[in-house]
């Protein structure tokens, strides 16, 4: 393997011609309160080349509404525009040909707290500024006397409970995309079947039925499906390769593979499959499959670290490079992969102390957008011309955001109680000064996955407010393979939470932290880490702020049951097992007596990962004991919190509720 860069925590700037396009460009606002400031979701989400790298397409959203923009790369002038009207938004697209868009049409649920993806897909033509309905439940009341329009609706009438999930864009295929149509209704665990779908006009055929209910798809070079994956009732992964000739499907048998499994791309002409998996291995590795004789190859891998991102051009199929975390993103190319090897030295070069993501070309490779990010730069997009070496600017994400204004963030590691290595990250705030800072523990959202050294919203706000963000990879976390990860199993409830404490520990021992001054934040799992912190280290933190968590781990597995998905049961069992007694010595709501720093709790109205009674259950239970909290229920909201408003509103409440209960300033 080959070291292309180790990344330091350095303030580079790019030393490169910007060529903007004044048509995007939006002068940065005078700063506002950081409530406003970060609540504002005036960013760009999505910024795509189109197949011949004429055009780009840019979707952003402004005062909670999305458009998409096409420029025309050369004149960079604004040729095309779309924005829905009513109830619906644009969502997420892709370039069928140069011609014509294909996007995700999200319609306004307020029951489900915002706008929600129903299966609809829209054709835009860019060059005439027009578009139609090509799949969705909507197709049934669309009115045509023309004879070839009627039997196509006839088609879809069959389908109008079904939503659609696009597998490919078929690069080869100008006038068509493959999609896998789902019922919708009931408990979705029916099986799609795929269908070949016209781009210009709905047309929809049979092309073959899916191998389960809920699959991840692979596609080839030709954007044919050649694999896909699921998961069984006992959370092992199960694949399935796609016999081309009988349009079917083979349970893969012959070579072993684990639940870490991961194909990534397919080459039909070598009957090649590139893959991760941690296999026989502790750490997830880079392999390559000869279908043709079952050998299995290692063709990269980490002896300290999991591989975090495998970085793909999937519209040529081609790897590009491998990145690792160290603490700093680390890239490397893959030898046996020289194909785009290359290409990605000279981008991971030309962006130099900045992480790149999003990395697409044109057809003929000539041209590439690529996003570059760094702790203090939430994301901006550009093109790179590989003959010219010009970058041009495209767009930015958060343009509101003075860059100059936000906190960096360092890497560091420590030893846990039980001698296993921890990682994590430190932001340390810049506009307060001091030998020891006030600082917030933030717990991570998920168990598994990892903390990394990129831009984070929520850590920039706090440290906005004045405090030392504290991001720690406690067990459960991939950063370290499938051991370090196991260990979570079973102890979500004590180790895993130990980690986060002694993280904490070190750093009061390191003379960074004030130990009077220290409160926990997080969502989801990392909530239910805030109320679990408060009990069981009740004098170290001296409030706690949970968002959409759990805190009933009975009522939690009921809920997590209500699903569709057939690995949940198993997968429950193996985070926290099968006993009455170990979910009811984990569940914080049984230990509140031991509370001694007040709460903050927050939900969503209309949460759908966890219904808002826990919150509810929790709030009843502190009243009861008397504690000392404040409960914020946010109307018509999901996990995912998506009117400004509502953003304000909790934002507001977090920053009243720190500054009462653990000042930054004096």
């Amino acid at each position: 393997m080959e070291l292309i860069i180790r990344m330091k925590l350095i303030t580079q700037t790019f030393a490169m011609v910007f060529l903007s396009l004044s048509a995007l460009c939006v002068i940065a606002e005078p700063q506002m309160n950081t409530v406003e400031l970060f609540a504002k979701k005036n960013e760009v989400v999505d910024v795509k080349l189109s197949p011949s790298g004429k055009y780009i397409g840019i979707r952003r959203i402004q005062d909670d509404v999305s458009r998409l923009v096409v420029v025309d790369v050369k004149s960079k002038e604004v040729v095309s525009h779309i924005e829905f009207r009513g109830r619906e938004q644009v969502g997420a697209f892709q370039w069928a040909n140069d011609e014509r868009i294909i996007i995700k049409i999200l319609s306004n649920k307020e029951q489900f707290g915002g706008f929600v993806f129903y299966g609809e897909l829209y054709s835009f033509d860019i060059t005439k500024n027009k578009g139609n309905m090509i799949f969705g439940s909507r197709m049934r009341s669309i009115r045509t006397d023309n004879t070839r329009e009627k039997l196509i609706l006839e088609k879809h009438k069959a389908m109008a409970s079904s939503w659609a999930q696009i597998i490919s864009m078929f690069p080869s295929d100008k006038e068509h995309i493959l999609i896998a149509a789902r019922p919708y209704s009931g408990k979705q665990n029916k099986i799609p079947r795929i269908y070949l779908l016209n781009v210009n006009n709905g047309n929809i055929s049979f092309y073959t039925e899916a191998p389960a209910a809920h699959v991840r798809y692979v596609t080839d070079q030709y954007g044919d499906i050649a694999f896909a994956t699921t998961f069984d009732k006992e959370n092992d992964k199960v694949a399935f390769e796609f016999l081309r000739e009988t349009k079917s499907w083979n349970v893969v048998k012959d070579f072993s593979y684990t639940d870490w499994f991961k194909p990534l791309l397919y080459d039909s002409k070598k009957r090649k499959l590139t893959f991760l998996d941690s296999y026989d291995k502790d750490k997830r590795t880079l392999f390559t499959l000869d279908v043709a004789n079952n050998k299995v190859s290692p063709i990269f891998e980490d002896a300290d670290r999991e591989i975090y991102w495998v970085h793909l051009n999937e519209r040529t199929s081609k790897v590009l490079g491998v990145e690792i975390d160290n603490g700093y993103p680390e890239y490397h190319l893959v030898k046996s992969l020289k194909d785009g090897g290359e290409i990605f030295r000279e981008l991971v070069q030309v962006f130099k102390g900045y992480e790149i993501s999003d990395v697409s070309s044109n057809m003929d490779e000539t041209l590439y957008s690529v996003r570059a990010s760094n702790d203090v730069e939430p994301g901006a997009w550009y093109l790179y011309d590989i003959k010219s070496k010009k970058v041009q600017f495209i767009a930015k994400k958060f343009e509101h955001l003075d860059r100059a204004r936000l906190s960096r963030t360092q890497a560091f590691s420590f030893k846990s109680r039980d001698d296993e290595n921890v990682s994590g990250h430190l932001t340390i705030p810049l506009n307060n000064k001091k030998e020891k800072y006030p600082a917030i523990l933030l717990a991570r959202k998920n168990l598994t996955g990892q903390s990394v050294w990129s831009y984070g919203h929520t850590r920039q706000f706090l440290s906005s407010l004045g405090y030392a963000v504290i991001e720690i990879n406690n067990r459960g976390s991939t950063v370290y393979g499938r051991r370090f990860a196991d260990l979570a199993d079973l102890h979500l409830g004590d180790n895993v939470q130990y980690d986060l404490i002694d993280g904490v520990n070190y750093l009061i021992e390191q003379g960074i932290i004030d130990k009077e001054k220290i409160c926990t934040m997080g969502e989801f799992v990392g909530g239910y880490s805030a109320v679990q912190l408060s009990v069981l280290e009740n004098k170290l933190f001296k409030c706690a702020v949970a968002k959409s968590a759990f805190y009933e781990l009975s009522l939690f597995k009921k809920e997590w049951m209500d699903s569709e998905l057939v690995w949940r049961e198993s997968r429950f069992k193996e985070i926290f097992g099968d006993s009455s007694a170990l979910l009811a010595k984990f569940s914080p709501i049984n230990y509140l007596k031991k509370l001694k720093s007040p709460l903050l709790v927050i939900h969503g109205e209309n949460d759908r990962q966890v219904p808002i009674e826990q919150a509810e259950n929790l709030v009843r239970r502190l009243k009861k004991l008397g504690k000392e909290h404040v409960w914020l229920e946010l109307e018509n909201e999901r996990e995912h919190v998506f009117k400004e408003e509502s953003r304000r509103e909790y934002m507001k409440a977090i920053k009243l509720f720190l500054q009462k209960h653990n000042p930054a300033f004096e």
